[in-house]
């Protein structure tokens, strides 16, 4: 039987790849812990981190993202909205957030949301990517139309700096114990290449 072809597509990814090791390294042992992603996409990120044990619940925001995880996971996939979470206070001993909030209008707001489900003591680990206007790997991002002024990927903004994440972070009553970065210039130009032609060619199909 083949792979699926979301896990054909991860192994192929050196940004997927490089994620998915961040994500797990922030991670502590997940034996019998009630975990949450939210940003599931297709679900690879999901069919991953049940690899390291725990209770999932996986959770998107567009139904087609919902379905595709759903027929690779056999397993528990939600359709959220951008405002409040189906879920009690403090369900969660863990909540990952995957490459979203850049979307999101009020993103403070559903920060503070994730937290509200979180158990005290919980663990919080979010990844997003780099806001900052600079260098060669944001022009070739702007260049391909990826980036929030030209309507890349429906964006609202382009990520956030080091400062802007730890200010978001703190408002939603979080302590910060680790902050850093795992994508190089090297693997954003590759992967935005990548993207540019799967799309281009997607466009004209």
């Amino acid at each position: 039987m083949s792979e699926p072809w979301q896990l054909q597509l991860y192994r192929r990814s050196i940004k997927k790849k490089e994620t998915m090791r961040a994500i797990l390294g922030a991670l502590p042992p997940l034996n019998g812990q009630r975990c949450l992603e939210v940003g599931c996409a297709t679900g690879t990120s999901s069919w991953l981190l049940r690899q390291h044990g725990g209770q999932w619940i996986s959770a998107d925001f567009e139904a087609e993202q919902v379905e595709s995880a759903r027929r690779l996971l056999d397993d528990d996939v939600r359709l959220i909205g951008a405002t409040r979470l189906p879920f009690s206070d403090a369900s969660f001993d863990v909540v990952v957030g995957i490459n979203f909030l850049e979307h999101l209008e009020d993103d403070g707001g559903f920060v503070r949301e994730m937290v509200r489900v979180l158990a005290p003591g919980g663990t919080f680990v979010l990844t997003c990517p780099d806001g900052v206007p600079r260098g060669i790997g944001y022009r070739v991002k702007r260049l391909y139309g990826f980036t929030a002024d030209t309507g890349g990927f429906g964006h609202v903004r382009d990520g956030y700096s080091r400062a802007a994440l730890e200010n978001l972070m703190r408002q939603a009553g979080l302590e910060i114990e680790q902050l850093g970065s795992y994508s190089r210039v090297f693997t954003e130009l590759v992967e935005n290449t990548l993207n540019y032609f799967y799309h281009r060619g997607a466009s004209r199909r």
